[in-house]
């Protein structure tokens, strides 16, 4: 629900018709309702680093990668001589994420990830 520039939002998972008439109501009373805060830009604010990786593998030279499924793949070989299929992948992301409050406020983060 939109009212000028403030935004009400309501959820239910309750896909009855009184829920979802409650939800929308919700949704209609936060959107009418006074504003607490004027809305400012954004305000610097110090970020913590919730996932310290030295490396992120997602930085990595693609050679290096391709050099760790190869070891993987010989490794796994050398394990057993029976073993004559192997499948080996891999997969690195850096994530960043960044939210912005109507007060100014904001609160980002990076998260390496690797499969």
């Amino acid at each position: 629900m939109l009212s000028g520039e403030r935004t009400g939002y309501a959820y239910t998972d309750d896909l009855s018709q009184d829920r979802i008439l409650h939800a929308a109501k919700t949704a209609a009373m936060i959107a009418s309702g006074p504003a607490h805060q004027p809305i400012v830009g954004p305000t610097d604010k110090p970020s913590h680093n919730l996932y310290p990786v030295r490396w992120p593998s997602a930085e990595a030279d693609v050679l290096a990668k391709v050099d760790l499924v190869q070891r993987a793949d010989k490794a796994a070989r050398a394990f057993d001589p029976r073993i004559h299929e192997v499948r080996v992948s891999y997969a690195d992301e850096l994530r960043r994420i960044l939210v912005i409050g109507s007060d100014g406020s904001f609160a980002e983060d990076a998260q390496p990830m690797s499969e």
